[in-house]
């Protein structure tokens, strides 16, 4: 049987056709866009039936208010995403976020919102369910506006984030380290003795634990990131910090990006 040829000018017509059609088809609806304004800053996919909106969690709001340790100890998040195992009913059953939004009072008083039932996403619900769905994105928008309130009198970083640290050492943020009900009350954790590194390049390090303590405790860091015992960290890198590993665990995720090189090599270069 003889095959049939198809010349070169029917050719480009077929294929111009073709991409014609292609570039003439509506493109797919646009998935809203979550400026980077802190790290930490998400959308909790939506499960279920897809009715509810996404969840927009806002981890500079919580982190204006408690210590890291409150949440990733004593509550239970895990610090790499998408590892906690978070859902309507762990929050219902009273934990993760309903460790705290169970509507009743708290620290200083203040009353965290109930998380929401299994009735409509209306009110309070919308508070949290604020990302992607109900086509408008409004709670997009409503998080950039309070963002931009809040962090518009905090001291920044030279890359123009929220220098933290500094925030707390003048007295812009107090921050608890309990919340009733969710964590035990104890005394403040005290660690004054810091680590030095000598580098000869990047220039040196002061390793504060007495901050990193203040807000971390012991337990987020020893013995899963960093051995408790001295010189016993093996292979510290910087790679392995960029790979998010050691230091790379919480930095450029929910503290302060990598790139922020002066905040901790404040210690001059050899040379």
């Amino acid at each position: 049987m003889r095959r049939r040829r198809i010349g070169l000018l029917p050719a480009l017509l077929i294929f111009s056709a073709c991409a014609s059609a292609e570039l003439a088809a509506p493109p797919p609806p646009a998935r809203p866009a979550l400026r980077r304004l802190e790290p930490g800053t998400f959308l909790l996919a939506r499960t279920g039936d897809g009715s509810a909106p996404a969840v927009l969690f806002e981890h500079w709001r919580h982190r204006s208010r408690y210590t890291c340790r409150l949440c990733h100890v004593d509550i239970g998040f895990a610090l790499a995403r998408g590892a906690t195992g978070v859902s309507a009913e762990t929050i219902a059953s009273g934990h993760h976020c309903g460790a705290c939004h169970n509507g009743r009072p708290r620290a200083r008083d203040r009353v965290a919102f109930a998380a929401c039932d299994e009735g409509p996403v209306e009110g309070d619900c919308l508070r949290c369910h604020a990302g992607e769905g109900l086509g408008s994105g409004d709670g997009l928008e409503r998080h950039a506006r309070d963002y931009d309130a809040f962090a518009r009198g905090l001291p920044r970083t030279p890359s123009g984030q929220p220098d933290w640290a500094r925030a707390e050492a003048e007295r812009r943020l107090s921050l608890l380290d309990f919340a009733e009900g969710a964590a035990p009350v104890g005394a403040r954790l005290k660690m004054e003795r810091d680590v030095a590194f000598e580098l000869d390049r990047a220039g040196g390090i002061v390793f504060s634990h007495a901050r990193h303590a203040r807000w971390s405790g012991c337990e987020l860091c020893h013995p899963q990131i960093f051995t408790t015992r001295a010189k016993a960290t093996l292979g510290f890198r910087m790679r392995r910090i960029m790979a998010g590993d050691q230091c790379g665990a919480c930095h450029g995720k929910v503290a302060f990006d990598l790139g922020e090189c002066g905040l901790c090599h404040t210690e001059p270069r050899d040379g």
